[in-house]
């Protein structure tokens, strides 16, 4: 096996394990959410918080800091309001470690895959000379 091949396997086996892994990490997500959903019931709407957490997970670099409060308020108020379903707390807390993991998860896939195609393309036109 040449260099050039050995290295274009690593670099398809990098793209591999990286979407392996966010699959992995879209299961527990959705198996976190299920989880929620069972424990909070009809007193809160878990999927809207849900929907309000990744909101703030996905774009926490372009909102300020007050309107990640609002929506962190926003997402903690009901829960708050009903102590009884503090217990769906951890579940957030994992469920925000997950979703960062995932976003990352993505970031370094969209890096590896386009790594990748600068490879390929400059083998194949060392290929040409």
């Amino acid at each position: 096996m040449t260099f050039k091949q050995k290295e274009s396997k690593e670099k398809q086996g990098t793209v591999s394990r990286l979407k392996k892994e966010i699959g992995e990490l879209t299961r527990k997500i959705k198996s976190k959410k299920e989880l929620g959903e069972h424990i909070a019931g009809q007193t809160v709407i878990f999927s809207d918080l849900i929907d309000l957490y990744e909101k703030l997970a996905q774009n926490v670099d372009n909102i300020s800091e007050e309107k990640q409060q609002e929506i962190y308020d926003d997402f903690i108020s009901p829960i708050e309001a009903d102590m009884s379903k503090a217990e769906i707390l951890p579940i957030c807390n994992t469920l925000n470690n997950l979703l960062i993991s995932l976003n990352c998860r993505k970031e370094e896939l969209a890096i590896a895959e386009a790594d990748l195609q600068i490879f390929q393309l400059k083998v194949s036109s060392e290929g040409d000379d």
